[in-house]
């Protein structure tokens, strides 16, 4: 297993590459720093293959237009940043991004992975959420007189495990690692054996758990998305009208958990809530989806003032405050937050051109995935958390977003393509 591993036919970068991969799978709930690490020696690995990205580029349509789209990206937020009357602020933002624009340079180490590595990367990272996951679980269910009555207030139920991850966030990385737990269970089951594969779907069904326990609700409407549209794409790729069968157990899942936890139950209640507030156009404060939707609004007319630029990735925060203002909010002051729409947000740092070619880069990626329901699902978790927040804006779901999309998204051409 070692020489499978550690295959010396790859290359000494490629397996170094598989070692800060695994480390990157456990620092996105466990050490920041560790993230940055990591990530920027994978981005290096990518950088010294540069030859061989260029040749593949040359031949290859797919990477060439997911790259010529990420170029543009970058230039419009380095606009975005130059433009920025708070220039440091714009080259924080920036950075932060950067690992997301150079993404296209990781896609050629994951392809040279093997699959026994690709399984090994999917574990731990499933085995971390499992562990982040289960412990705030725990602890709910230790304190959930004092829990429950916050969830009817919007408030978060706190993932305690590593360094505190925000929990939306966790959130949808549970989704991601849900899907890639049935990635292994179905397309890898031989590979696994029985004791392996029991152990996958321990840690998978935990997680399912999980995520509808904790609750956050972008993460759980990004998980039925994703599995939603992955079992319609491999109904009508397979033609099985046997997999039928398994409809009413997605559809029974959600009700079940419904009657089986308290937390959801109040998370159901407070989104009843919000709903009232908007249709009725009451005060939305305090109202988690309410005061998105005003965020929206107040975008909106902020995006109108500055179409083409943009207000530049520095000042947002100041020029979306005015606006506000401006737009006689009944939001008060603590809750007047960003948008949590990274394709409003991108729009309002770089004008409508960002927002179109950060949407399109997605469009290509759905399109791209098409051939693997379960790769096409992970996608469309990315895809469907963008619109209720702004993925591109914290350091893990960027980190996250920029791997996981190489990993999963093979080259065409690859002999052993998912």
């Amino acid at each position: 297993m070692f020489a499978i591993l550690f295959d010396k036919k790859q290359g000494l970068e490629i397996q170094i590459a598989f070692i800060l991969s695994c480390l990157l799978m456990a620092a996105f709930f466990v050490a920041p720093a560790l993230m940055s690490i990591t990530m920027g020696g994978l981005l290096i690995i990518g950088l010294l293959g540069i030859k061989l990205f260029w040749n593949e580029l040359k031949s290859n349509k797919t990477l060439m237009i997911v790259s010529v789209l990420s170029a543009l990206l970058l230039l419009v937020h380095l606009n975005g940043w130059f433009i920025s009357e708070n220039f440091q602020e714009g080259q924080r933002k920036f950075f932060l991004k950067l690992p997301f624009f150079l993404s296209p340079l990781l896609w050629l180490i994951f392809n040279r992975f093997n699959i026994y590595q690709k399984i090994i990367i999917l574990l731990v990272f499933i085995y971390y959420v499992y562990l982040g996951g289960t412990i705030s679980t725990f602890v709910y269910f230790r304190l959930r007189d004092y829990f429950d009555p916050l969830i009817l207030e919007a408030k978060p139920i706190p993932i305690l495990f590593g360094y505190g991850i925000y929990h939306i966030q966790y959130s949808i990385l549970n989704a991601v690692a849900s899907l890639a737990g049935l990635y292994l269970l179905i397309k890898q089951r031989q590979l696994l054996g029985k004791p392996l594969f029991l152990f996958v779907l321990f840690l998978t069904v935990i997680n399912i758990a999980n995520l509808h326990i904790l609750t956050a609700r972008t993460g759980l409407l990004s998980f039925y998305c994703g599995i939603g549209v992955a079992g319609i794409s491999y109904f009508f790729k397979s033609r099985n009208t046997k997999l039928l069968k398994y409809f009413p157990f997605l559809i029974l899942t959600p009700i079940v958990a419904y009657f089986f936890s308290t937390s959801l139950q109040n998370r159901v209640t407070n989104s009843m809530e919000d709903f009232n507030t908007i249709i009725n156009s009451e005060n939305p404060n305090d109202k988690s989806v309410a005061m998105r939707v005003e965020a929206w609004r107040v975008s909106y007319h902020l995006i109108k003032k500055y179409p083409v630029m943009g207000v530049g990735l520095g000042d947002l925060d100041k020029e979306l405050q005015l606006q506000y203002i401006e737009s006689k909010t009944l939001l008060t002051e603590f809750n007047r937050k960003n948008p949590h729409n990274q394709f409003l947000e991108s729009t309002l740092h770089t004008g409508i051109i960002g927002g179109i070619l950060l949407l399109t880069l997605f469009i290509v990626l759905v399109v791209i995935s098409w051939r693997s329901p379960v790769v096409l699902g992970i996608i469309i978790v990315w895809v469907s958390s963008m619109f209720f927040e702004s993925m591109l804006e914290r350091q893990v779901s960027i980190m996250a977003i920029t791997f996981f999309i190489g990993f999963f998204i093979y080259l065409p051409k690859q002999k052993n393509a998912e």
